[in-house]
């Protein structure tokens, strides 16, 4: 056994945490427990005790602890393949606006004055509504400009989704990449 290159610990509160990207998920132990768990991580060939193995049984099933001859970066690339040829996902960047508040002199974006129109959030609205019965999954990245300057149409689009996949029993995320201001 080895540690995966792909999972990451890290205390926080009282807790010490892993993340495996491997199983796209977390474990925790008590923060008296870091050195045991790294010991265990470092040497896991060397399970002495009932609470090494307990430890290393978390580990392993959380996929911080893998088979020597597993080959992390192929797994990852077949989860990457699977994942991108989905067909019950959805993910969508919307640009409210190309306007920002800042204008920052290294920005790349163009910044014209212009907002996103009437027909087209009406036509947005009827090709999520169109696809949300094939969906399990949602997600809206809003971008642009300053998305923010056009809160009206992201809280319009955004209370549109939630009630949609609500009834449609559809996991539904959002972000957004604002200056902050």
């Amino acid at each position: 056994m080895k540690k995966s290159k792909y999972s990451y610990f890290f205390d926080i509160d009282s807790e010490y945490v892993g993340y495996s990207y491997l199983s796209d998920s977390f474990v925790a132990f008590l923060l008296e427990q870091k050195e045991h768990v790294n010991r265990i991580i470092d040497y896991p060939d060397d399970i002495i005790t009932n609470a090494d193995a307990i430890v290393y049984k978390e580990l392993c099933s959380k996929k911080c602890l893998i088979g020597d001859d597993f080959d992390e970066y192929n797994h990852l690339i077949r989860l990457h393949r699977q994942f991108i040829n989905r067909t019950d996902c959805m993910m969508l960047t919307i640009m409210p606006t190309m306007n920002c508040n800042c204008r920052c002199p290294y920005c790349y974006e163009l910044h014209t004055n212009s907002k996103i129109s009437r027909e087209v959030v009406d036509n947005l609205k009827k090709y999520i509504a169109h696809n949300i019965k094939e969906l399990n999954y949602f997600s809206i990245a809003w971008f642009g400009g300053e998305p923010l300057l056009c809160v009206n149409i992201i809280k319009e689009i955004s209370e549109f989704c939630i009630d949609l996949c609500n009834k449609e029993n559809v996991v539904f995320k959002s972000g957004i990449t604002t200056n902050g201001v």
